[in-house]
């Protein structure tokens, strides 16, 4: 059985990597949780939208290690014979997830501890050491894993040479080495070289002959007559590439791709990962998926994308950036029932989707959770009971205070309402021509508020 790809499930990740058929997945990454023990939050600009998720456990780290244990089990099962999984941690816990991991891919399987120096130190207080790494764990599930080695460009600078006769830069290798060749002689087309005692030269004559054949000016005369040979700015591949990573930096609040999404790593670095472990067509997992970044550079390089995350939140802001609508998101919460239970955040994020509005949390005092942005319409939401009276007063007032009476609309949603809402409301329509909109969960998803003409457009970011 194949997996589907190009998928974003919306739920626990464990009931979900049960759902998934076996051998299916050639790459997963995660990035979970930290065990930071605190919790994550975000307010996005434009929308206000909080983004986050709860990184506190009840108990010590072997809760944590709990939770992790029969996911990375899952993870291991869903994945091809020759698929790799890289775990992002941190200081926190890396030791124990470690020991976690080797005894499920085995010890053998282990490939190596990724080091991503992340530019932004962490607890740098005057008695700690700024904590400036995070930690990948790069497992293979067995032989045969795709490994594309990869290249860090070199600084333009290290090729320091120019050559006159064509404005290549270049920078020159040694080509005389420790040895025991002591008085051999070597011709650089014309020119010989003899070795001196306790030296040998790293290309045999014939060697020689084969590249200055190619390129008569590759060899570089020092001042004390050695030969060595020049490798050019314009044909170097680069660095290759290592387990320290410190070429690419933090997603920062003054940077382009940020999306207000607490702990969002940047697109550049899943690229990486993607490039190494994985051909365009296969299929890329990520369990703990968060604003989909891992989703986005997937499809970016051609490979299949499958995420997961609990978020609701989050699973409609990896749509929007892949393209697809929240229909298509398996597990979204479709049904009463499923937004009863929804924390108070989610709600709240899903109603402003809806309703196209902004969260405006400096308004809180005045009862104002949102403002929808094309008609200025404030709304007072209430996820936990039923909204009464009592929770309008606020908003009245502000609407009473409004001078022009076609600005004197607001509107409430609500799980569930008083039995006398409706009274109260039609009375404040009566005798003081303020209207507002009631709608309930079953009227959102129906889109209700759209004959009434509070939104007509809907975006995430």
């Amino acid at each position: 059985m194949e997996i589907a790809p190009n998928k974003i499930y919306c739920g626990d990740n464990l009931a979900i990597l049960k759902s998934l058929p076996s051998c299916t997945v050639d790459l997963c990454y995660i990035d979970p949780p930290f065990f930071s023990r605190r919790n994550h939050k975000d307010i996005a600009k434009g929308t206000d939208e909080v983004r986050g998720f709860q990184d506190t456990w009840s108990g010590d780290i072997a809760n944590y290690i709990e939770f992790m244990r029969p996911r990375v089990q899952e993870i291991n099962r869903i994945l091809k014979p020759t698929g790799s999984f890289y775990l992002h941690c941190d200081v926190s816990a890396v030791f124990h997830l470690k020991v976690m991991c080797d005894d499920i891919f085995g010890m053998d399987n282990f490939s190596t501890d990724i080091v991503w120096k992340r530019h932004s130190p962490s607890k740098n207080t005057g008695r700690n050491y700024g904590n400036i790494v995070d930690h990948i764990l790069y497992y293979v599930k067995g032989e045969g894993y795709t490994f594309n080695v990869q290249y860090i460009p070199m600084d333009d600078s290290v090729f320091n040479i120019v050559e006159p006769e064509t404005g290549r830069r270049f920078r020159s290798q040694p080509l005389v080495v420790k040895g025991n060749q002591e008085g051999k002689v070597f011709d650089f087309g014309g020119r010989t070289y003899t070795i001196k005692k306790g030296q040998a030269l790293k290309w045999s004559q014939e060697t020689i002959n084969e590249r200055l054949a190619r390129n008569p000016r590759l060899i570089y005369w020092t001042g004390g007559g050695e030969p060595r040979y020049k490798t050019y700015l314009d044909e170097s591949k680069g660095i290759k590439l290592t387990s320290l990573w410190d070429d690419i930096k933090l997603v920062t609040s003054t940077s382009s791709e940020r999306l207000d999404y607490p702990t969002q790593k940047p697109q550049r670095f899943l690229e990486r990962i993607i490039s190494v472990s994985s051909n365009p067509g296969d299929v890329v997992l990520d369990a703990f998926s968060g604003s989909g970044t891992t989703l986005v550079a997937a499809k970016a390089l051609g490979r299949g994308f499958v995420g997961i995350d609990a978020s609701a939140t989050a699973c409609r802001l990896a749509a929007s950036r892949l393209g697809l609508p929240v229909d298509a998101i398996i597990g979204h919460p479709s049904t009463h029932d499923d937004f009863t239970r929804l924390p108070s955040f989610e709600f709240r994020n899903w109603v402003a989707w809806k309703l196209n509005a902004a969260q405006k949390h400096d308004l809180a005092a005045a009862g104002i959770d949102v403002i929808c942005r094309n008609t200025r319409i404030p709304v007072v939401i209430k996820n936990s009971g039923e909204l009464v009276e009592k929770d309008l007063e606020l908003l009245v007032s502000v609407l009473e205070a409004r001078q022009a009476r076609d600005a004197q609309k607001g509107a409430c949603v609500a799980t569930s309402f008083g039995q006398d809402i409706d009274a109260y409301i039609a009375r404040l329509k009566s005798e003081k021509q303020i209207t507002i909109y009631k709608y309930g969960i079953d009227d959102l998803l129906a889109d209700k508020h759209v004959e009434d003409g509070i939104t007509v457009l809907n975006r995430l970011f």
